[in-house]
């Protein structure tokens, strides 16, 4: 993984989340045995909610 790796920072414009930049973490945590699978929820994890560059707000 660390060849992938490019900052600590947000990759998506306006420092928008996407669901894979967290998705990838979980399925490696479930393959690891350290998560159940299910037991944590992306929606659970983040919000774009009050980014303005999120075109699902107000």
């Amino acid at each position: 993984m660390l060849k992938h790796w490019r900052s600590t920072g947000v990759a998506g414009k306006g420092g928008l989340i996407a669901e894979s930049e967290l998705q990838v973490w979980i399925d490696w945590l479930v393959r690891d045995g350290e998560l159940k699978r299910g037991q944590v929820q992306l929606s659970e994890l983040y919000t774009n909610e009050f980014n303005p560059f999120w075109k699902g707000g107000p």
